[in-house]
């Protein structure tokens, strides 16, 4: 994350941008792209089309994330014009979709599905809970809720969206950033999610890119 890197403590080489920034908060965090790229920071992972120009009047490379909702070949063009280096599609399309517009997909992790701008944490059960707590649904699905910058909140979906069993096709797309989002999981979780997609296993429960829940 922007707020907390520190190349000298990790093997990163990039960052996640926040997925808003207010007016308010816009000289806090250009100050912070400046810092990430004197720690060492190359990349930028962009949430929406005003971080692109910061990203690079920081010196720092954009990667566009499936925020920028790019489910076509014009708005992937009117990016990359812009300057976005590379792009992960959105989570929405199929394989053969992806294939045709070019750019990356999320292979493995919760999709967030909303965010809020006031910490429903905070609000509905605590500072206690803060990145352990969710919301159940009728059916008994939990959705992961987690802290983002700001003290805002990003809701996880309940199912992983995972292709580690479906390799050969994606690679017949032409599919080459292979995206992983991590959320919840702890480093077990995280170590067992990505040797099963490197042994290309299945994985139960999980859904699969461009089908909706």
């Amino acid at each position: 994350p922007l707020s907390s890197f520190e190349r000298a403590k990790q093997l990163a080489d990039g960052v996640y941008l926040p997925p808003i920034v207010m007016e308010n908060e816009w000289s806090e965090f250009v100050s912070m792209l400046d810092g990430a790229k004197a720690a060492g920071a190359k990349y930028a992972l962009v949430e929406n089309i005003s971080q692109i120009s910061a990203a690079k009047n920081a010196g720092l490379v954009p990667i566009g994330d499936f925020r920028l909702n790019v489910t076509n070949s014009y708005s992937s063009l009117a990016y990359r014009e812009l300057g976005v280096s590379d792009i992960i599609l959105s989570p929405e399309l199929s394989l053969p979709m992806a294939r045709d517009i070019g750019g990356g997909a999320i292979v493995a992790g919760r999709i967030p599905l909303m965010l809020t701008e006031r910490c429903f944490i905070k609000e509905n059960f605590g500072c206690k809970s803060c990145n352990k707590a969710s919301l159940t649904d009728r059916t008994g699905a939990k959705f992961p809720i987690i802290r983002e910058s700001g003290h805002r909140n990003i809701i996880f979906n309940s199912n992983i969206t995972y292709m580690g069993d479906k390799r050969d096709a994606v690679d017949a797309a032409g599919i080459g950033i292979r995206h992983f989002i991590f959320s919840v999981e702890d480093a077990n979780g995280i170590t067992s999610l990505i040797r099963a997609y490197k042994k290309r296993e299945a994985l139960n429960g999980a859904r699969r890119m461009g089908k909706r829940t």
